[in-house]
């Protein structure tokens, strides 16, 4: 969705999402909840001239609910039997990332233009780190 004024524009978009995984009988995880998820997007850019500049943030997808429950080698019986051990572990996101960021656009000439960015990702995928990053594109057409 978006509202545009004086040469600019306010963006955003919500989604939720339900998952089923497919799980292989082979495997350790023998059965996963429906997941639950959801990401969103906001931000405003605004055109001068020959140049676009703006400010988005984010929530990238996160896992909202779930379990997940496995069977795991746990100990091997006096006659040698591998005995499984059942557990469930919650595939919740434990810290929810938010990422900001900013770019600047700009028609150098007819045929050079550069893009550039800078990106700060906090809690990056649900860690405690922080992560930062920026870069430019210059392309020339001929």
């Amino acid at each position: 969705a978006g509202y545009g004024f004086d040469n600019g524009v306010l963006f955003g978009n919500a989604q939720v999402g339900a998952t089923e995984l497919d799980i292989d009988s082979n495997s350790f995880l023998k059965k996963a909840d429906t997941l639950m998820s959801y990401s969103a997007t906001a931000g405003v850019k605004q055109t001068v001239g020959n140049s676009t500049f703006g400010f988005v943030t984010s929530v990238p997808v996160t896992i909202a609910q779930g379990n997940a429950h496995f069977a795991m080698p746990g100990s091997v019986s006096v006659n040698g039997d591998i005995e499984m051990t059942n557990f469930d572990s919650s595939l919740k996101t434990n810290n929810q990332e938010i990422d900001y960021g900013v770019f600047y656009n700009t028609a150098l000439s007819n045929n050079v233009s550069l893009d550039t960015f800078v990106e700060v990702r906090t809690n990056y995928a649900g860690t405690n780190d922080d992560t930062a990053q920026a870069g430019f594109n210059l392309k020339v057409t001929f």
